[in-house]
């Protein structure tokens, strides 16, 4: 059961990562969100020091939110799929669900959204920012390293290649979606892109 201290920390990040995908992070102040959480300045500096150290906060929250998510779906698809390509395709299915189910239209990626704003941040966030999104990749790799191993794709493709190209099609969807105010279109492009693995994998 998380402290009355860690339950004020909650709200202040999530208000903050509201307002970051709302406005962007240099457009974000911190009295707004002080204002929207209220609280008084000394109990936000209890928990953050700055607003660095709030923006660290931030991408570790997101962080681990989506990677707890996505791990959850690979484990779920991995305990009922019979083969690796069911594997990944029950995988990216999950996802889409999640997606398509959600009560509010997902409001982007905060990977993307630091990373156009880069020269707000340190050397060492924008460092973590990368790793975070390595590790996030790494899920991909290790599906699409068995998937290859277990049948080899028709035309030339590695699971490096694959892995970018997924995250290529989330990442493009999610700006591509809030630009056309289209909530759906994730779910669309993560499907083909299912589509494309049947066809890179089919039998020969």
């Amino acid at each position: 059961m998380a402290t009355r201290g860690e339950a004020t920390k909650e709200r202040i990040l999530a208000a903050a990562e509201g307002l970051v995908f709302e406005r962007g992070y240099a457009g974000t102040s911190l009295d707004e969100i002080i204002e929207k959480v209220g609280l008084t300045k000394g109990a936000f500096f209890y928990h953050f020091k700055s607003k660095a150290d709030l923006a660290q906060g931030i991408i570790e929250r997101f962080s681990r939110q989506e990677q707890m998510l996505f791990e959850q779906w690979a484990e779920r698809a991995s305990a009922l799929a019979d083969d690796p390509l069911q594997d990944i395709l029950l995988f990216f299915k999950f996802f889409e669900e999640f997606v398509d189910g959600a009560e509010d239209p997902l409001p982007g990626c905060m990977f993307a959204s630091y990373a156009y704003q880069s020269g707000e941040f340190s050397d060492a966030l924008n460092a973590q920012v990368q790793n975070e999104l390595t590790e996030w990749g790494a899920l991909f790799e290790r599906k699409f390293e068995k998937l290859i191993a277990w049948r080899e794709p028709r035309m030339q493709a590695t699971a490096s290649e694959l892995t970018e190209a997924a995250m290529c099609v989330i990442e493009g969807a999610l700006l591509l979606g809030r630009v056309y105010q289209d909530s759906k279109l994730l779910v669309r492009q993560s499907g083909q892109f299912r589509n494309y693995l049947q066809l890179l994998f089919a039998a020969k």
